[in-house]
């Protein structure tokens, strides 16, 4: 056997092998993102009611605090406008 008839078959297999490599990354790239895609499972309904309920909680809070403008100021509701402010009304 020669030197140079070894070198010759190792070079088919070096050239697939680095085919290889983008195609598993090709293969991993789709099963990744076959996972990541799927629905999510519906929530336990115990977990959901908790959810909701975490989320009125902070809504209270934050409507507690009064309508704010953009200036920072409380703003008037139902109330009469005075000269130069415009009425704002509840919804």
């Amino acid at each position: 056997m020669h030197d140079g008839e070894t070198e010759g078959c190792a070079e088919p297999m070096s050239n697939l092998l680095w085919l290889a490599i983008p195609l598993a990354a090709l293969l991993i790239g789709i099963v990744w993102a076959y996972f990541a895609s799927r629905p999510s499972r519906p929530a336990a309904m115990q977990d959901s009611m908790e959810s909701f309920s975490r989320f009125r909680h902070a809504l209270a809070q934050h409507s507690a605090g009064g309508r704010r403008t953009a200036r920072g100021s409380a703003a008037r509701v139902n109330s009469t406008p005075g000269e130069g402010e415009p009425a704002v009304r509840s919804k």
